[in-house]
């Protein structure tokens, strides 16, 4: 449950702020997720900066989630939404006027439509993102079974599967050479 919750806020607000930015504006956001998803990707996977971050993060506590999975799929989605979100900002500050006057209305359901494939898309990465972190067990235990359970209980994942696999094959420059753990379907 605490999983939907979660999606379905992302997709509420990603949806909204697309219909009232327009069509334009909604094709730009959908472009900064795409290519967002491949410049956070490329790096996390490249430089491996998650393992050197959990390394840290292991050797300051003691204790704590020693897989590379967690940390990469932890970092993916602690930069993905924080970048969208400045990204986004900017974009729209940057298209003030990218109204398309001809359409009047339907400049405003397009880019609902829009928005929904994009709602959609960030839903799907998320929860999946989120199956990689709680793919295997880490410390405090309690934590990490509430977050297993609500991936296990939720509605909207195993309905997000197929958008996934439109994702996966959008990014297609990773099919070169490996997908990233947090694009990888988890079970």
């Amino acid at each position: 449950m605490l999983l939907d919750v979660v999606l379905l806020l992302i997709m509420v607000v990603l949806i909204a702020f697309a219909g009232a930015s327009g069509l334009v504006r909604s094709l730009v956001m959908l472009l900064i997720f795409y290519v967002l998803c491949l410049l956070l990707g490329m790096g996390i996977v490249g430089l491996n900066l998650a393992q050197t971050l959990g390394d840290a993060v292991i050797t300051s506590i003691g204790e704590g989630p020693r897989s590379p999975i967690f940390y990469q799929s932890i970092l993916f989605v602690a930069l993905l939404i924080p970048f969208f979100i400045v990204a986004a900002l900017l974009s729209g500050s940057a298209l003030e006027n990218s109204e398309i006057k001809a359409l009047r209305w339907g400049d405003n359901v397009l880019g609902t439509l829009v928005g929904v494939a994009l709602a959609l898309a960030f839903a799907a990465v998320v929860a999946n993102a989120w199956g990689a972190i709680v793919s295997t067990q880490w410390q405090p235990v309690a934590t990490w079974t509430v977050l297993r359970s609500a991936y296990e209980q939720s509605v909207l994942r195993p309905l997000l599967r197929p958008v996934l696999a439109v994702v996966r094959a959008a990014l297609f420059p990773f099919s070169l050479s490996k997908y990233p753990i947090f694009l990888i379907p988890q079970g």
